[in-house]
């Protein structure tokens, strides 16, 4: 089913899971909303030593940026 969706199966299986962490009812989905919290560090090298680091706290922006270096 991602295959159809043309995205990678990390994409998809995160979309899925906000999903379903968003339909839970409470107390559940503000625990499961909590613990689905994630950040993620990218670091560019160039001659190997680091020329940027980025901070991400949303899944979504740092996928938009990786994107957007892509192209």
């Amino acid at each position: 089913m991602w295959k159809a969706a043309n995205v990678s199966y990390t994409r998809y299986a995160s979309e899925m899971a906000d999903i379903l962490r968003k339909c839970l009812k409470d107390p559940y989905s503000d625990i499961a909303l909590e613990r689905s919290k994630m950040h993620i560090r990218e670091t560019i090298y160039k001659d190997g030593k680091p020329i940027s680091q980025e901070l991400y706290e949303e899944f979504e922006k740092a996928y938009k940026n990786l994107s957007r270096q892509k192209e």
